[in-house]
């Protein structure tokens, strides 16, 4: 066998005895493709070594090769331009890639599920613009609006555990104080929030691309949770309604809209301290500082992602209690299973992510459509409203499909993380 020298063309005989062999014309050394040919080969180790072909040789990595010039005659590899890495070779599609080793899904299912992601790409995008078109300009109209009205007015701070009794009682300036200091809540939570821009952007490109993600980010977590139960209550609702019955709100919504506005900011923030940080975060808090397991103050402003019982248990609780509130304060019974779950939603993100990401996420289902109620031109208003039309209907479709995917992969990392946080001991 001969094997051909790269530098000046010659053909040098290869008889497989060396691993190099050298070129008699420009001396430069070549490596012998007979030599690793027989190398894994049993003959060749046989003949070479005198070993039994019977015994087989080490079993080689299965790792991916690097890509070799001299051997390889392909093209390259292509490189990220970003960090001029090599992308990953894609794996070949098989059955272990798909869920719990079901068949290669057919050509319907696959089109349904990119016309899916492609659609919450779509509504990711245009939630974000509109949330900070709309949402901002609902708040910075709230403060411009309610603060003069608000001044004759007076409001009681309510604690329900789960008896409501009143705590506290604004009014006059303090009230308009009290207004400016929630805003300054939201507007704070918004900042922490945007802090993970960066893994959002990350994330929204992989959508972009078709692929599935399990959302790590807080904004694109928000989003997710927001399609869900916004999805969810809308089919309860619906539900509801086709067995006759109109679920009415406290005095059938008889406000007025700069009422509304101060209302709906407060519920976002005060209810979020009220039920969380007083139900969740001071139980765990007297915990740890006898038991140190939670670590101190954090446990007031959350993010400790610890799903032990006593977390579990405060967070069902709190639910529940967040649920009677809401018949309490005027609404229907039939409004108790919707806060129920949306008061789960709100826990787990204070439990995960910190008080900010739960003020947000309640935040965005109390305020969405309140720019129609800052007066702005019948033009405007009619545009918002059309945007708000749109993103409902499109919301409601990729929201029972975020329910089916990532609410059961959300549902399966509770219950491990539950498990291994019950099992670590006290005195860690």
């Amino acid at each position: 066998m001969r094997t051909m020298c790269l530098g000046c063309g010659t053909a040098v005989e290869d008889d497989g005895t060396k691993a190099n062999i050298q070129c008699p014309t420009c001396r430069k050394s070549i490596r012998s493709r007979q030599y690793e040919m027989m190398e894994s080969d049993d003959v060749g180790r046989f003949i070479r070594y005198g070993e039994d072909p019977a015994r087989r040789p080490p079993q080689r990595s299965q790792e991916p090769r690097p890509y070799d010039p001299y051997w390889d005659t392909g093209p390259p590899p292509q490189r990220d331009r970003r960090n001029d890495r090599p992308y990953p070779a894609r794996a070949p599609l098989g059955q272990e890639q798909y869920w719990r080793g079901e068949q290669r899904p057919s050509f319907f299912q696959t089109f349904f599920t990119d016309v899916l992601r492609f659609g919450l790409a779509f509504w990711v995008i245009a939630f974000v613009i509109y949330y900070f078109v709309g949402h901002m300009v609902a708040l910075a109209g709230a403060m411009a609006t309610v603060p003069g009205p608000l001044v004759d007015e007076s409001y009681v701070l309510a604690v329900f555990t789960p008896v409501a009794f009143g705590l506290l009682s604004l009014s006059g300036y303090v009230l308009v104080g009290y207004f400016f200091f929630i805003c300054m809540m939201i507007i704070v939570s918004t900042m922490l929030t945007m802090t993970e821009w960066r893994p959002f952007m990350r994330e929204l490109r992989q959508l972009a691309n078709m692929k599935r993600i399990h959302p790590r980010s807080t904004p694109m977590v928000l989003i997710y949770l927001f399609l869900i139960d916004i999805s969810l209550v809308i089919l309860y609702n619906i539900i509801v309604i086709l067995t006759g019955v109109f679920p009415a709100g406290p005095g059938d919504w008889d406000f007025e809209n700069w009422q509304l506005l101060f209302l709906l900011a407060n519920a976002s923030v005060y209810e979020e301290l009220v039920t969380r940080v007083l139900l969740i975060g001071l139980p765990l808090f007297i915990i740890g500082s006898s038991s140190g397991r939670y670590r101190g103050l954090r446990t007031l402003i959350g993010g400790t992602k610890t799903f032990d019982q006593p977390t579990m248990v405060l967070i069902v609780l709190s639910s529940l209690i967040f649920g009677l509130a809401h018949v309490i304060y005027g609404w229907d019974a039939f409004k108790f299973p919707s806060a129920f779950f949306s008061g789960l939603l709100f826990a787990y993100l204070y439990i995960e992510k910190g008080l900010h990401a739960s003020i947000m996420l309640h935040f965005m289902i109390d305020y969405f459509g309140a720019i129609l109620f800052i007066g702005l031109p019948q033009g405007i208003t009619l545009g918002m409203m059309l945007i708000e039309g749109v993103l409902i209907l499109t919301a409601i479709p990729i929201g029972f499909y975020l329910a089916v995917t990532y609410g059961r992969e959300l549902l399966d990392e509770v219950k491990e993380r539950y498990l291994k946080d019950s099992r670590r001991p006290y005195n860690e």
